[in-house]
């Protein structure tokens, strides 16, 4: 399909090995400077235009032996400036439309029409719709080969209608209407029905309208109707009231039987309960036309809306938990004619009783229902059904495929910390979860960031490193058909970087004097950010058991005394050394630095006292025994 196109530029447009290719809408542009070009194609358009025809220099088109090239409606396309090969044919179609037409000029519906075409076509017999038109679309008028135009196409048309008939030709190169009129005797008129529709059922006393108001008579003629039920006879006649001016049903007019009294106006038509055969007899001056139709007021039975949560499957299955409950709505569910309707639950297959039925006509939103399948298996498959009955006794239901399965539990967990840093310890407690059925459970918890943080049991102490964790619980429980399958429930934790701690163990605070060799420790120092690998193997220290997700942090230890500056040596970072100090009072001062926070201090106050020459005789030594002829060294 080439469909709504514009053809310019200089080759304007060129097909070629197109077997069936067809389209409409397609325009010829001013702009295009070539010609048409077909090759060996077969093209049907609908609708061309050529808007170069209005510069007096139509666009060429070109065919060699082997196109075709037809043109239904055309628009100022120049078939005598086409080049056309020996073996090329240029159709040009139109619209033929006959209309059959009696002495009022009115269509004649279902008139037989035979049209023979001179040239091109095959002949045509069909009817005439029900305004008495018959419409011939794409026809063929005229033919241009190499060798010119061909004769015009004509079309003879014959019309008949009930042993009536006429004849007309016309020459077919253009668009074409053509009216075959037939001199028709008076004929009856035409029923055209509406409502109520044959086979229509209606609720106990329900509204029926009755509307055949189009139909017509083909002479104009004034006709009368007239409605008969085989149970209530003349329907019109039975109606309370009078009918006004142009409302007579008796002329056409469209009535409603068993309207609500309390809003209709007047006049009141009733209709029976029961199975009625509706005659509509439509008469003019001379004839009558009847018609029959079947209809049906009986009192229906409930409309059943229902809704169930949890939803149904695409194949309409209930399928839930084996101690979940179902809910189902049935907003929307009413009784046709206003009766009182009780809605019910009952199963199919199954092994529990149904629920009880409140014994009231009302129906209620919602129904539920909670299986209690705790400490057995239900069924593998079952029904469960909606039941609505109006107090009449009439019943509607609506069934569904039931399908209970053992449920992994729900994880539920909460976390509770004294703190919002590395060092606070957290506790994760799932122990709120709890299997609907009473099945053994297993739990793990894990962190985005450190991994598996237990698996044993439903709560966790401990530390988690800094940055923000997912936390998960995964459940699962020890029935066979839920291997490898888990539930898991998740919460964002943010983990602080906490301010380093700084512990001074020793030295205690008391007297020394300065020829003491003092033990220092800040033995429980340390960060929670950091690895305990990178401490002292000796000693107790604040740190992580595991290298943090972040990286382990690196501390800056400095011991400084007010008296003599720093203890110890730039760059080193030393927790645990030994040294003397000059007399005095000196507070020592330990600092912690991670590099984040200001450096955390801890300080302690020594008093050192001056001590006496320290005398050390180290050789000989004493108790020695030596020959009288040894030499000594006294040290």
């Amino acid at each position: 399909y080439l469909n709504n196109s514009v053809f310019s530029g200089t080759q304007c447009v060129s097909l070629e090995s197109h077997p069936s290719l067809s389209g409409h809408g397609n325009r010829i542009s001013s702009a295009c400077t070539g010609a048409v070009v077909l090759t060996d194609s077969q093209v049907n358009w609908s609708g061309l235009v050529d808007d170069r025809a209005a510069t007096g220099t139509p666009t060429v088109l070109n065919l060699d032996a082997t196109s075709r090239l037809h043109l239904h409606q055309p628009v100022n396309v120049s078939y005598a400036s086409a080049s056309l090969a020996t073996g090329a044919e240029l159709d040009v179609a139109w619209d033929l439309t006959v209309w059959v037409i009696n002495n009022k000029s009115n269509g004649i519906p279902a008139a037989s029409v035979n049209v023979t075409f001179t040239l091109y076509e095959p002949s045509i017999v069909l009817s005439t719709n029900y305004d008495g038109l018959l419409f011939l679309p794409d026809f063929i008028g005229q033919r241009w080969t190499s060798s010119g135009v061909g004769n015009d196409n004509t079309a003879d048309i014959d019309c008949g209608y009930f042993g009536v008939s006429n004849s007309t030709t016309t020459t077919f190169n253009q668009d074409t209407v053509v009216y075959c009129h037939l001199p028709l005797q008076n004929q009856a008129p035409f029923i055209r029905w509406s409502t109520p529709e044959d086979g229509s059922v209606f609720s106990s006393q329900g509204e029926v309208f009755f509307n055949a108001s189009d139909t017509w008579d083909l002479d104009d003629d004034a006709m009368s109707f007239n409605w008969r039920s085989s149970l209530d006879d003349d329907i019109v006649a039975g109606c309370a009231g009078v009918f006004n001016g142009n409302e007579q049903p008796g002329d056409g007019a469209p009535f409603l039987a068993n309207g609500d009294p309390m809003t209709q106006v007047p006049p009141y038509c009733q209709l029976s309960d029961g199975i009625h055969e509706i005659t509509l007899e439509v008469c003019d001056i001379q004839y009558c036309q009847s018609e029959v139709r079947i209809i049906e007021l009986v009192n229906l039975p409930p409309t059943l809306v229902v809704d169930f949560e949890p939803a149904l499957s695409p194949w309409s299955e209930l399928i839930m938990p084996q101690t979940g409950t179902v809910v189902i709505n049935t907003n929307g569910t009413s009784d046709p004619e206003g009766d009182g309707v009780a809605c019910a639950i009952e199963f199919v297959g199954y092994t529990r009783t149904n629920p009880e039925w409140d014994g009231t006509y009302t129906c209620p939103e919602t129904l539920t229902y909670t299986f209690d399948h705790a400490d057995d298996d239900p069924p593998a498959v079952f029904q469960l059904k909606v039941v609505a009955w109006d107090e009449i006794g009439n019943l509607v239901s609506n069934t569904v495929d039931v399908m209970l399965y053992n449920e992994i539990a729900e994880p539920v967990f909460t976390v509770l910390r004294n703190g919002n840093t590395s060092a606070s310890q957290v506790t994760l407690d799932g122990s709120g979860t709890v299997d609907p059925e009473g099945d053994a459970l297993t739990v793990m918890f894990t962190s985005s960031l450190d991994g598996v943080l237990s698996t044993q049991g439903a709560t966790w102490d401990g530390y988690l490193s800094r940055g923000v964790h997912t936390l998960t619980m995964e459940v699962t429980d020890d029935r066979a058909e839920h291997a490898n399958q888990t539930r898991a429930a998740s919460m964002l934790l943010e983990v602080e970087n906490a301010l380093p701690l700084a512990v001074i163990a020793s030295p205690p605070a008391q007297t020394f004097d300065s020829s003491e060799l003092i033990s220092f420790s800040a033995n429980g120092s340390g960060d929670a950010d950091a690895a305990c690998s990178t401490f002292p193997t000796d000693g107790s220290w604040t740190c992580a058991p595991f290298e943090p997700a972040s990286g382990s942090e690196f501390l800056v230890v400095t011991w400084t005394s007010s008296l003599d500056g720093r203890l110890t040596p730039e760059g080193e970072d030393w927790l645990l050394f030994e040294e003397r100090l000059s007399a005095g009072v000196h507070t020592i001062t330990l600092s912690v630095d991670d590099g984040i926070h200001e450096p955390v201090t801890t300080t302690r106050e020594l008093t050192i006292t001056p001590s006496a020459p320290v005398l050390d005789l180290v050789s000989p030594v004493s108790g020695s025994v030596h020959l009288s002829s040894t030499i000594f060294m006294l040290d």
